[in-house]
């Protein structure tokens, strides 16, 4: 199974699609915590009534309310990571050089947490 899933994610359109797949998380992940809001659900007491104020709908103010709660302000690493890895993916880079800088984002973001 492993040699399956190394020649899809080394092949060109395996690289393309987790690129594209990387790429759409990172940008929804940045939507949902930049326009997280106190009075959207699981927050509040209005669950579904009125809706919710983030863009990324009510999917968006739980991922958002459960990454803030869990890490804080350093969240807004999660979607830094997951566009840089599919810029990597779409481009077909070698991961190494990628994977030094995405440990310092992980390092800086872990120690901001704290």
């Amino acid at each position: 199974m492993s040699e399956l899933a190394d020649r899809f994610v080394a092949g060109r359109k395996g690289a393309q699609i987790s690129g594209v797949l990387l790429t759409a998380l990172g940008g929804f992940l940045l939507l949902s915590l930049l326009t997280y809001s106190h009075f959207d659900p699981p927050n509040s007491s209005q669950f579904g009534d009125q809706g919710t104020i983030n863009w990324a709908g009510q999917v968006g103010a739980f991922v958002s309310y459960g990454v803030f709660t869990a890490i804080g302000y350093s969240a807004f690493a999660l979607p830094l990571l997951a566009l840089l890895w599919g810029w990597n993916r779409l481009r077909q880079r070698s991961p190494h050089r990628d994977a030094m800088r995405s440990v310092g984002v992980v390092g800086v973001a872990l120690f901001l947490s704290v």
